[in-house]
């Protein structure tokens, strides 16, 4: 069954036809991940669907009574509201239901005797639609979500309207979240995440029983939550069964078809042709009239659309020293507070000549701030930062702030060739900027064509160490590909952050992890260290339940109710611990079966995952209520 179905959309910008005819069905529970290009038309397709725009011909047809929730890249949020109001405003109806509640409680409390039995009856009929709609769970629900996206308790009182730009994308996130739709449709949602964050997103959205449409560049993330690919190509939705990877399969071997299917009907198309010149006139003038017209309705197979994608030549480049960056006893300060210690690196850490190195840990952890001290742009509350002898460092900025957008697109391509124009011109081309778009402004470029930009002034800017933040952001998927295979084959040395996990195991030979003001070196990729996690976990004996309450007491409870409280806490300690090993547990399993690829044991497991941290949470609750009680 249907939920939803896009039947002939067509959708047309300044002449230019972005949407020429996508049709598709989106069965009810489906998971769907939207690809294509940058600028193909994906977000408009998403705001045809949520009914934010209309299209110029054609149409969508959703199933009445369906509830759909859209998240953009930027989500609008309500002003004026702290991050925990705007959760819980997700379910407006709870927040109704919970003051008529209050009401019929308190019109129990004041009916008099004769009235008691139908305002009990009242009380009773609003409480159970209250619970039955989780409206005693979802306050901690609301946290459970919160807390999964990074938005922890110190944000909760801020106000939405303080947050940056990627807390209000998780809060909206959030938002979206709680509401629990019947179809869900996210643009980009892994954009501002970090890793451990994407991996809880992940577990979520597989668990989900309602229907989603996800826009992503994310190729683990596809990976792991979709089920279906509708690629975007050429104004027409094409539809693929399985992940990401299963797509790309079935891509290629379609197009190889395709491929020998155009040259075998351009072959039979000649021959009838030459066939038509030689006998249209004679005694075969009518056999050729015949093949004339079988050839006028034949349907023409198309060639295969070759994807435009970046030519980006990995050069060979100087050789280095054998150290290209050594830190001592670094102590790496907050930009905004100087006095503020992010990283604290007790010993010494080496880079050596070859290395590609991805530094990877939670957002605000200071990997940023770790690559700024590291190019000399901040300094260092302590320690030493030393690059190697023969090493020329380059900087890609994840803003690309550096470049003057008042500049040409060719301006900074200019440099690297001496002023040579024709040079710069070929240059520019193999980052796909051809004819006059070389001569806009970088100030009205997409955030993807500054990036682009920037990569290009880069990688012919003669550099042996690349030093890249976030690199990846802003490309699109066949862009991505081509950075990675241009990096594989760099023939100097990397330090990269990054949050796109398929990128790190393409391109990193080895983590710098970096998690509470520390750093730890891992020798392998992404693959390789979320291996050893598991291993590590099938290794871990069964711990022993100890208290969670570790202060002494002054003395033993006295009254009964005390010592039932006590008891209760005592309890619910127990739970709590267990509940937090079997999270532990299944999250472990989870990226084992990511690893694998693994789509049907990732989504029974994710339901699993999915329950386990909701009753963590609520036991969690229940703890935390009566342990207050036991020590007031």
């Amino acid at each position: 069954m249907s939920t939803l179905s896009i039947h002939g959309v067509r959708m047309a910008f300044g002449g230019q036809d972005v949407l020429r005819g996508a049709s598709a069905d989106l069965p009810q529970g489906a998971h769907v991940g939207l690809v294509g290009p940058n600028g193909g038309g994906k977000s408009t397709l998403m705001r045809i669907i949520a009914g934010l725009e209309t299209a110029t011909g054609g149409g969508v047809s959703r199933a009445q009574g369906d509830r759909l929730v859209y998240v953009a890249q930027e989500p609008l949020l309500v002003p004026g509201r702290s991050v925990f109001e705007e959760a819980l405003a997700a379910r407006a109806e709870l927040l109704e239901l919970e003051l008529e509640l209050t009401r019929a409680a308190d019109a129990l409390a004041l009916a008099p005797p004769e009235e008691a039995d139908a305002a009990h009856a009242h009380y009773a009929e609003i409480e159970t639609r209250f619970e039955r709609s989780g409206g005693y769970t979802f306050e901690s629900d609301a946290k459970r979500v919160l807390h999964g996206l990074g938005l922890t308790e110190p944000f909760w009182t801020r106000q939405a309207g303080d947050l940056s730009g990627g807390e209000r994308a998780r809060l909206g996130l959030a938002h979206a979240l709680l509401q629990d739709p019947d179809v869900l449709l996210l643009d980009e949602p892994t954009n501002h995440l970090d890793l451990e964050t994407m991996s809880w997103l992940e577990s979520t959205l597989t668990a989900r029983r309602g229907t989603l449409v996800v826009v992503s560049h994310d190729r683990y993330f596809l990976d792991s939550v979709v089920t279906t690919i509708w690629e975007l190509r050429d104004g027409r939705v094409t539809v693929f069964s399985g992940n990401y990877t299963a797509y790309e399969r079935q891509r290629q071997e379609r197009d190889e078809r395709q491929a020998i299917e155009y040259e075998r009907q351009q072959v039979e198309i000649a021959k009838t042709e030459d066939f038509i010149r030689r006998f249209s006139a004679g005694q075969r003038s009518r056999e050729a009239r015949g093949r004339q017209t079988r050839l006028d309705r034949l349907e023409r197979i198309a060639p295969v659309t070759q994807r435009t994608n970046l030519t980006i030549n990995a050069r060979n480049v100087s050789r280095s020293g054998d150290i290209v960056l050594r830190l001592t006893r670094l102590r790496v300060a907050h930009p905004g507070h100087p006095e503020q210690s992010l990283v604290d690196l007790p010993s010494e850490l080496e880079q050596r000549r070859g290395e590609r190195i991805a530094i990877v840990g939670p957002n605000g952890a200071g990997k940023t701030t770790l690559l700024r001290t590291v190019m000399g742009e901040l300094a260092p509350l302590s320690g030493d930062v030393r690059i190697g002898a023969n090493v020329t460092p380059a900087f890609f900025r994840q803003a690309v702030e550096d470049l003057n957008p008042d500049d040409r697109m060719l301006d900074p391509i200019l440099e690297t060739t001496g002023g040579m124009i024709a040079e710069a011109r070929d240059r520019a081309a193999r980052f796909l900027f051809r004819g006059e778009d070389v001569f806009k402004r970088i100030g009205d470029l997409s955030g993807g064509e500054r990036s682009r930009v920037a990569l290009a002034r880069l990688f012919y800017s003669g550099s042996n160490f690349l030093i890249l933040d976030e690199p990846t952001n802003h490309l699109d998927l066949p862009s991505r590909e081509a950075l990675e295979s241009a990096l594989s084959g760099f023939s100097g040395s990397l330090l990269f952050v990054s949050h796109d996990r398929r990128f790190i195991d393409a391109v990193a030979t080895t983590l710098w992890l970096v998690r509470d003001g520390r750093i730890e070196a891992f020798d392998g990729n992404w693959s390789a260290y979320l291996a050893s996690l598991v291993k590590q976990a099938a290794a871990l004996p069964v711990p022993v339940v100890t208290p969670r309450s570790v202060q002494e007491r002054s003395s033993r409870p006295t009254t009964r109710e005390e010592r039932r409280l006590e008891a209760r806490v005592r309890e619910l300690e127990t739970l709590v611990t267990e509940a937090e090993l079997e999270v532990a547990r299944l999250h472990a399993e989870l990226e084992a079966a990511s690893i694998a690829a693994d789509v049907e044991r990732l989504r029974g497991l994710s339901q699993r995952y999915a329950a386990a941290e909701s009753y963590l949470a609520t036991v969690m609750h229940e703890w935390e209520s009566v342990a207050s009680a036991s020590a007031s």
